[in-house]
Parts: structure tokens; sequence; C-alpha cells
């Protein structure tokens, strides 16, 4: 087969842990989070869907129709505008039963919404989609209070409301089979001990945000517990950018995301990990290039 033959998948990434996935026949959208509620409104008022905000990211990204949109976790900086994305888009949701809850509030249809089995893969064109239970972040005590870890979405969740309303839910990463290869995303900074033996990646989409919050034995940790059993060949760091900036503002890093990015790079180098760089902002990158 030549290289033209050869199956293609593109990704871009729109900031936080959202990336647009597109070969050529599907497209899926992983955590898309458009509205980027400010830093002076995210815990001190109600929060709700931008529209504006979310038909411009749409057309910047050149969405107008998907297939999927895949949910890692409920928090509002992944799954706060999936209702309205999924109407604009004609996308089916999949994700925990807190995410069809967000849904449900939402307005969307029930056939627009798949509470996703772990044991069985999604499949959604050429792709074929693990859901790999785990645990989101450990947050510090102050955070903890606020956002009550572990804590699930039991009724439809109608915005507006606090942000703190958008409980985390069963936390998954993914794991995609596609003919071009295998990839792996990870939403969330934490582990669960040898649950991701077996999941061998080409690449690996890690976010990186709130590593900041601990000490650089947590990020090694981490990093032993993720691409350590995922074995990537390449690593794109995803959530390394402050959410509450609009995506039409220069991006900035979150809190001191830099510095935990610093240390990994140079414990691969080395290391001799596999090569490491953010994922480029609002660009499109060939996958397995």
């Amino acid at each position: 087969m030549s290289d033209i033959e050869k199956p293609q998948v593109k990704a871009s990434f729109r900031g936080t842990n959202c990336l647009v996935l597109k070969d050529g026949k599907s497209t899926i959208l992983v955590d898309p989070y458009f509205t980027r509620v400010d830093a002076k409104t995210v815990f001190l008022k109600k929060i709700q869907p931008n529209p504006k905000r979310i038909e411009k990211a749409l057309n910047d990204a050149q969405v107008d129709q998907a297939d999927a949109i895949l949910i890692t976790h409920a928090h509002f900086d992944h799954a706060l505008d999936l209702a309205h994305v999924a109407k604009a888009t004609g996308a089916v949701v999949y994700g925990c039963e807190s995410v069809a809850n967000v849904c449900r509030g939402g307005g969307l249809p029930e056939s627009q919404i798949c509470v996703v089995d772990p044991k069985k893969p999604v499949e959604i064109g050429d792709f074929s989609v693990r859901f790999i239970p785990g645990i989101h972040l450990a947050f510090p005590f102050i955070l903890r209070l606020l956002l009550r870890p572990g804590r699930k979405i039991t009724a439809p969740l109608r915005p507006p409301a606090r942000s703190s309303a958008w409980a985390e839910g069963q936390v998954h990463a993914l794991h995609f089979t596609h003919p071009a290869g295998t990839f792996f995303n990870q939403g969330s900074a934490n582990w669960v001990e040898g649950s991701l033996k077996g999941c061998e990646a080409d690449v690996a989409f890690l976010g990186v945000g709130g590593l900041d919050l601990h000490k650089a034995d947590y990020w090694d940790k981490w990093y032993a517990e993720t691409a350590g059993y995922v074995n990537p060949k390449q690593i794109y760091w995803t959530h390394w950018d402050d959410f509450c900036l609009s995506l039409d503002e220069k991006w900035r890093y979150l809190r001191q995301v830099d510095t935990v990015l610093a240390h990994l790079t140079h414990k691969l180098k080395k290391e001799g990990g596999p090569p490491e760089e953010k994922m480029p902002w609002l660009e499109w990158i060939d996958v397995f290039a």
C-alpha cells in the first residue's frame, strides 16, 4: 500500500482536553469545551453554555457534522457544552451515567445518548474505542471541599448552575484502534495501579492539567502508570492551557503546568523516552506521521 493509500487520522487540539479527530469518513470530538467561562465567574456565579462561542469554535475547527462526542468525565471543563455541541452536529454522546444526565438536562434526546460499558468497545466508522475506568486527579484539600471528588450527577442537570454541579461521575481513559494505528487519551492525571496493562498504543495524548498541584514524585508515578504501560512512540500533552481564557485570546499555561512539562521533558530525554511535545494550539496534526 502506498503512502497516498494509507489511512490517515488528523487531530486538532482545541484547549483543555478537547480533541477533534477526523479520518475522512468520521468526525469525533473528545471533551468539547468551548464556552471557556472566565475566572471571575467560574466559582462565584452560575454558568451555562455560550452558544456564540460554541458556534464559532465549531466553525474554526471546520466541524459542521460529527459522528460522536466522547466524554472522559463530567466536570464542566469537559462536559458543559456537550448537549449544545451534540445538537449542532448531530453527534451521539458517549460517556458515563453522569454524562448522560448532563445531556438530558441540556434537552438532548435519548437517541443521541449512550452510556458506555467498559467491556464493550464503541464502534464509530473505522474507529473502535475502549472506555477504560480510572480516577480523577487528586485535588488538594480546599478543592476537595469545593468539588467533592467521586460524586455523580444523578438527575438531569439543567444550566445555569454552579460549576460544582458538574460532578465528575465515572472517569474514563480512551483507547482508540484504527486501521492507521492505535492511540490513547487520558483527560485527568491519576491512576489505578496496573489498570493500563495491555493498553499499548502508538501515540498517547496525556492531560497534564492539575499536576502542578502536586510534587515531582506524583508526576513520576503518574507517568510510570500511564505512559509506562501505554508505551507510546510519541506523546502529545493536552490540558496544559488556562481554560478560563477564551479561545480567541492568546493562550497561557494553566497555573504552573510549564514547570511540570519541563520536568517531564528532562525526564524523557534523560531516560531515552519517546518524543514529546505540547499538542499544538488550534492546529491540525497527522496523528501517525
